[in-house]
């Protein structure tokens, strides 16, 4: 009963963080005349990725908690693309801007691809950390540095001087409070999953997954309601980079024996996030938006997806 209120309790400090991240991400776009897409793509999705990371970094160097380190990851990706990306979607179509439908979702698309390689020895160690760390610096500078010249003008605000320094002090709380709910919200998960003989594995792919992408499903919502629906995609799609090229190639670069995968989730659960990173790539280039329909469909794959894990 303890769990299940702390759980609830994390929820609900989850989404007042996720609604403060949204509103000063926002309010610091129009400040540095920075299109809400780039925000959600660095600022935004750096915060909300910062639960898998915690949680990645410490089972990588807990004894045989490896299983939960890279199902985590994996089952994040999954969470993020059906569940996530689907709800934010059947809320309200999303828009997919030149740029994000022309790189950053074939950027994901190649990081999941290079991961999968990564894996298929049965060990993500050291070196292939490093690989993916430096794909990441190359894959920021570019973000950074490029433009999109498909963004409407809503994405390219005019300079606004209301933007303080506290502002910015409540942006960084935002993303300590999400922190805090997701950890909240993880701890309290892990034990309702343990509680009834649920594999490490599987309570990564699932229960610690859900948990950590908790952030991304509160902000991308929040966001889409609020009518910033670039600012959405751009924080699953960058949150999924992420997850393969920071949070993973954290964990392999500074775990001493790497980080090891099991043959259920090379054979199985990396293939579906593949094919998750596949169906948002074609849902993407049909049009400018992922549609309600696309939405409603990655929901029921998603929930046949858990209860095949859960069965």
């Amino acid at each position: 009963m303890l769990a299940l209120t702390l759980f609830f309790a994390g929820l609900a400090i989850l989404l007042i963080g996720a609604d403060l991240l949204v509103r000063m991400a926002s309010q610091a776009a129009a400040h540095w005349q920075v299109p809400p897409l780039v925000v959600g793509l660095t600022i935004v999705a750096f915060g909300t990725s910062a639960p898998e990371l915690a949680i990645t970094l410490r089972a990588s160097l807990t004894d045989h908690a490896a299983d939960i380190a890279i199902g985590n990851v994996i089952g994040s990706n999954i969470a993020n693309t059906f569940l996530i990306l689907g709800v934010s979607a059947v809320i309200a179509p999303l828009i997919v801007t030149r740029l994000m439908a022309q790189f950053h979702i074939p950027a994901m698309l190649v990081a999941s691809l290079l991961t999968a390689a990564f894996a298929l020895s049965g060990n993500i160690g050291n070196l292939e950390g490093g690989i993916l760390l430096t794909c990441l610096t190359l894959y920021l500078l570019i973000t950074i540095l490029r433009k999109d010249p498909s963004i409407p003008s809503e994405a390219s605000p005019t300079p606004d001087s209301r933007f303080s320094i506290a502002k910015g002090l409540l942006l960084i709380l935002s993303i300590i409070v999400l922190g805090v709910g997701a950890y909240v919200a993880i701890e309290a998960a892990v034990s309702l999953a343990t509680s009834i003989g649920v594999s490490e594995l599987v309570i990564g792919l699932t229960v610690v997954a859900v948990a950590t992408s908790l952030p991304e499903l509160a902000t991308s919502v929040i966001a889409t309601w609020r009518g910033q629906r670039q600012m959405a995609l751009a924080n699953l799609i960058g949150s999924n980079i992420l997850n393969l090229l920071a949070v993973l190639g954290a964990a392999a670069l500074i775990s001493p024996q790497g980080i090891s995968v099991a043959s259920e989730a090379i054979y199985f659960d990396i293939p579906i996030m593949l094919l998750a990173a596949l169906a948002c790539f074609f849902a993407a280039s049909r049009g400018m938006a992922v549609t309600r329909r696309a939405g409603a469909i990655f929901l029921v794959f998603y929930g046949a997806y858990c209860a095949y894990l859960l069965a």
